[in-house]
This record gives structure tokens, sequence and C-alpha cells, in this order.
């Protein structure tokens, strides 16, 4: 038996007794689950319906564990520490160049 579009399936004229259904396909994103899904049908003197719900669960997203670009780089973390001294260097090397160039015009005026 197959679901219709809207995943539902309709069965007439059961005889009373003990049934099953066993998912063996799940929609595009959902997992597909292992549980029989048992349902009793007993012996009815009206036109009653019996309704048997199964829940569908959708697939969670595994983590991204890809640190690199594609091409072996592994890429920074944020926050990462092991970069401070390159840091400290560059605000150094900027601090150096503008005292430089902030005493050069004075040392031409000495000459």
């Amino acid at each position: 038996m197959t679901t219709d579009a809207k995943g539902q399936i309709q069965v007439n004229d059961l005889k009373p007794g003990d049934y099953y259904f066993v998912e063996t396909a799940a929609p595009a994103g959902y997992k597909l689950s292992n549980d029989k899904i048992s349902f009793t049908i007993k012996l009815q003197l009206s036109n009653e319906s019996a309704v048997v719900v199964a829940k569908n669960f959708k697939k969670s997203t595994p983590p991204n564990t890809n640190d690199n670009h594609g091409n072996g780089q592994k890429m920074p973390n944020t926050g990462d520490v092991n970069n401070v001294g390159m840091t400290l260097i560059g605000i150094l090397s900027v601090l150096g160049l503008l005292v430089y160039s902030f005493f050069k015009p004075y040392r031409r005026e000495r000459q």
C-alpha cells in the first residue's frame, strides 16, 4: 500500500484483528521509521471509521565539520589567541611609522 500526496492511506473492509503498518520509504527530508505502527480493528456494529495516526520526523542537519576552504587551508578560529604576536608586531610597525613621519620634518629643519 502507498500513501497519497497528503501522506494518507485509506483501507476499506478490514476484518476485526490486529494489524500494523511499516514504513518502507520516507519523504525527502524525513527520517525513515523502523517502528511498527500497531492497531486493532474491533468488531463494529456501526459504520464508524478507525483512525491510525503516525508522525514523521524531519532529518536533523549535521553540524558542519569542514574547517577548510576546500584547498587544505584551515580557517582561523574566531578569537584565536595564536595571532596576538602578529597583531602586536603590526601595531608597533604602524606606531613606528607614525613617529618616524612626525619627527622627520623636524630633523630637516635642524640641519
